[in-house]
């Protein structure tokens, strides 16, 4: 009773005050803007799949949006880290919610440990030709079954005229796809079929922080984000998505960020516990990017 009382009384409070009246301090902020892709004053996924908000979005009004949401529908199964970081920050009260496909999702795809993956350029098409950088889970299944399921940003290309190819590419933006597959495939794919390397990077993360990204890395799954070349690829939607748990991650972010550019910024943190090279059938190995 005291337990419904607490919630009706946050809900009443929510929808009497302005959104101006919620408050957190600035090192929370910085980690809620993180969260919703909040940079340089702009919003990198900007659709309703992903803000609640819109169209006139905003750090605190997706904040007070994602409350209400919460407290009115007790919908948590939609944002396991917005509510996570609610519940952690003391704005919101525990919901007891049942949530199957989160459920299922964290059973079939557990997540022990996290890599990142870089598999060398490609030229044959336009977005490869930096290479594609990507995260891998690990983990073990209820059933004793050790699997590995990677996270991957991409476009299709579809479109044979150069000069509507380069202008969707670099100015209007393309249909971005965040797919989650089983990673053997995406192996096969790079290295058998196109016979490009791929360096495997094992990641130091703590325990709460490889949860934290497992559920970040879920709220994208129906998301379909603008793909720029320059300016939203792959890799920087697999920076962003690591920023959420690292932050120092961005220190030094180029303005054009390429998955080299994520590789260098994991070494410099120190998080890369050890790198391994796959180097196409029958070919040289190479170097690790420095």
């Amino acid at each position: 009773m005291l337990s419904q009382l607490k919630k009706l009384i946050l809900i009443s409070f929510f929808f009497s005050h302005p959104v101006a009246a919620i408050q957190l301090p600035e090192e929370q902020m910085e980690e809620w803007n993180r969260l919703i892709y909040f940079y340089d004053e702009g919003f990198k996924i900007d659709n309703d799949q992903f803000l609640l908000s819109r169209p006139k979005a905003s750090p605190l009004k997706e904040l007070e949006a994602t409350i209400n949401l919460f407290l009115e529908a007790k919908e948590i199964c939609r944002f396991p880290a917005r509510y996570e970081f609610l519940l952690r920050t003391g704005l919101i009260e525990e919901i007891s919610k049942t949530c199957p496909e989160l459920d299922e999702y964290r059973k079939k795809a557990p997540a022990f440990n996290f890599a990142y993956v870089l598999a060398d350029e490609s030229l044959n098409s336009i977005t490869g030709m930096m290479g594609h950088g990507f995260l891998v889970s690990a983990g073990q299944t209820s059933q004793g079954l050790l699997t590995k399921h990677s996270y991957t940003f991409f476009t299709e290309i579809d479109d044979r005229n150069p000069i509507s190819l380069i202008r969707n590419a670099f100015l209007t933006g393309m249909v971005g796809h965040f797919a989650l597959r089983p990673y053997d495939q995406h192996f096969q794919e790079y290295n058998a079929i196109e016979r490009r390397n791929i360096w495997e990077a094992d990641l130091d993360l703590s325990r709460n922080a490889i949860t934290r990204l497992h559920d970040v890395l879920w709220e994208l799954r129906d998301v379909h984000p603008d793909y720029l070349f320059q300016d939203f690829n792959c890799a920087t939607l697999t920076l962003y998505s690591l920023a959420t748990i690292e932050p120092d991650l961005l220190k030094k972010e180029p303005s054009f960020v390429t998955p080299v550019d994520v590789y260098r910024a994991l070494q410099r943190e120190q998080l890369i516990v050890k790198s391994t090279l796959f180097p196409p059938p029958n070919s040289s190995p190479r170097s690790l990017p420095t």
